[in-house]
């Protein structure tokens, strides 16, 4: 009889720090840093992913490269104030269409690309825009994001941190968890 009561305090006590523990995990922040971030968006992604993105880059900068501007312009994406992604703008598209025709790709490489978090990504080209073998380069960065199981392109903004910036994060920035108060996903750069 002794021996069921010493065990039935043993369980309470264990299911007493085990709910403790849950109740402290619940009520933690939902802040990490974002070298925790990257290795658990990292953990999520696949070789498709990289495929699909490395693909979307591709057939951008062969139509931007063919000349067709409007369809490559119409495969990218911004966010608008609710945070959802639409398509660009007029007034962004004409932006575009200007630096396009007066700085046309003529040939392309991939100088790389980067997985961070779903909001937050870099894959970057360097273009000619002149037949000369030493003519002008210029880098297109853009920033692919996913939404549900789906990749985006979107161009790298200025205020954008790259892994390649003067701007770029240090492994222990804080990053806000999608779910957690807030629309943060990445840490705002002002």
């Amino acid at each position: 009889m002794k021996l069921v009561k010493k065990l039935g305090l043993a369980a309470v006590a264990c299911l007493a720090v085990l709910g403790m523990a849950c109740k402290n995990e619940k009520t933690q922040s939902n802040v990490i840093t974002l070298s925790e971030a990257e290795e658990m968006f990292a953990g999520s992604l696949n070789a498709a992913d990289t495929t699909q993105v490395l693909a979307l880059g591709r057939q951008f900068m062969d139509s931007i490269q063919a000349g067709n501007i409007e369809f490559s312009l119409a495969m990218l994406a911004i966010r608008n104030a609710d945070g959802e992604l639409v398509p660009l703008d007029e007034k962004q598209k004409e932006q575009l269409r200007m630096r396009f025709d007066q700085y046309p790709v003529k040939s392309y490489e991939l100088d790389h690309y980067d997985f961070s978090i779903p909001s937050l990504n870099d894959l970057k080209y360097k273009y000619s825009f002149t037949d000369e073998p030493d003519g002008g380069t210029l880098g297109l960065m853009f920033n692919p994001v996913k939404a549900g199981d789906t990749w985006v392109l979107m161009l790298k903004q200025h205020n954008q941190p790259a892994k390649d910036a003067k701007n770029s994060l240090s492994d222990d920035t804080p990053v806000v968890l999608p779910g957690a108060e807030g629309r943060n996903e990445a840490p705002a750069e002002e």
